[in-house]
């Protein structure tokens, strides 16, 4: 390459280029009040090393008295001041969700309560499902007596559909005032699957996090509700008659501020065989894991900010993390109760193993305990123990 040194001229002649080409007025040399060409020769004395005439600190060339520099109007310059305001925040905001002192103690989550909860909950016979009601009630009986248990005054939000009466058991923990979170899972099955981890995995995870928040509820940061819900399963799924739409609908109704909603949905089946895990889209494939041995963080792109934070308490476990955020027509991003919250304009997450991508047990009567990796389950129940201790 060829160096082509600078002399004093250049400037000069690059402004006498631009000249020609916009504003067609000869360049004159900037003289202050007072007369004189002051101007020329300070910027002959703060000429930088590179040969260029011009001082970093001042001007030395103006455009003739044709063409004169007018003031920024004030509108102007309060609408720039009011982006830089929204990007401030926007930058704040971003860098709340990920950042921020956590608070990891270990939480004493116990394998032997998760394994004795789906052991219950998959012996029901008949089937915990919308057609054996009586099971229905005995599934909530057990979620209810647990909760008592472990310290809480549970209720039952009991609705009718179809001719029966169906409840959600809930419990709360932390101060009664201001925003709560939301922690849930659907306790029902479909058909006659025994329901393992389609979501007896979910609700053992939830029993053990509500026992870890009343132990530590005077170290909660806000209000925490724990719900198991009734028929998330067909054919009550994408209707009114889901026990998270009823429990959704109840809170907007009651005008009652949520920080957010984090659903379990299946949190028990990993595998290290390769090409296990499946995408409803081709092209996910490109960037994420072909090996169902992750957990799943699913979120539209509203609830983006809620689930950098629970992935953020997910991935200080051992086990693998991987967020998706996506619209809800992608196939499986809303199959499950958070899809209820997101329709009365609250933030929510599922955590999820991805079911029916992985899963081949899914909604078979060969989902049992015996394919559930507790030791997995351990580690994600764990990591949302963490989640309500620091989400603010």
């Amino acid at each position: 390459m060829r160096l082509i040194p600078v002399d004093s001229q250049a400037p000069q002649r690059v402004i006498g280029r631009a000249e020609q080409r916009f504003c067609r007025q000869p360049l004159v040399p900037f003289t202050r009040p007072g007369g004189g060409h002051q101007g020329q020769a300070e910027a002959a004395e703060d000429r930088s090393p590179g040969g260029i005439g011009l001082s970093p600190k001042r001007a030395t060339f103006s455009f003739a008295s044709e063409v004169r520099a007018s003031p920024v109007p004030i509108g102007r310059i309060k609408t720039m001041r009011a982006m830089i305001f929204v990007l401030s925040i926007l930058l704040l905001v971003a860098y709340g969700c990920a950042h921020g002192r956590l608070c990891h103690p270990d939480p004493g989550v116990s394998t032997d309560n998760m394994k004795d909860t789906v052991r219950y909950l998959t012996t029901l016979q008949p089937a915990r499902s919308h057609d054996h009601p009586e099971s229905m009630k005995r599934a909530a009986a057990y979620i209810y007596r647990k909760l008592a248990e472990y310290g809480f005054e549970p209720m039952e939000q009991t609705y009718v559909i179809s001719g029966s009466a169906y409840a959600n058991v809930l419990a709360s923990a932390g101060p009664a005032e201001g925003s709560r979170l939301i922690v849930g899972a659907h306790y029902d099955v479909c058909g006659e699957s025994p329901g393992a981890d389609d979501n007896a995995s979910a609700v053992a995870g939830l029993l053990e996090v509500a026992r870890f928040a009343k132990k530590h509820e005077s170290e909660l940061p806000g209000r925490v509700d724990f719900v198991a819900y009734a028929l998330e399963e067909p054919p009550f799924f994408e209707t009114a008659g889901m026990g998270s739409h009823v429990h959704a609908e109840s809170l907007h109704n009651q005008g009652v501020r949520v920080k957010g909603m984090i659903c379990l949905e299946m949190i028990g089946y990993f595998t290290e065989e390769a090409g296990s895990q499946n995408y409803p889209l081709a092209l996910l494939r490109l960037f994420y894991p072909s090996t169902g041995n992750f957990i799943g963080v699913i979120s539209n792109f509203g609830s983006s900010c809620l689930a950098s934070r629970v992935a953020r308490h997910l991935k200080a476990t051992s086990v693998r993390v991987r967020t998706l955020r996506a619209p809800s027509s992608i196939r499986g991003v809303d199959f499950s109760d958070h899809r209820s919250y997101w329709e009365f304009g609250y933030d929510a997450v599922m955590i999820t193993d991805t079911a029916f991508y992985r899963n081949p047990n899914y909604h078979r009567e060969t989902d049992t305990i015996d394919t559930l990796d507790f030791g997995k389950m351990h580690e994600v129940v764990k990591g949302l123990c963490w989640c309500i201790l620091n989400i603010k």
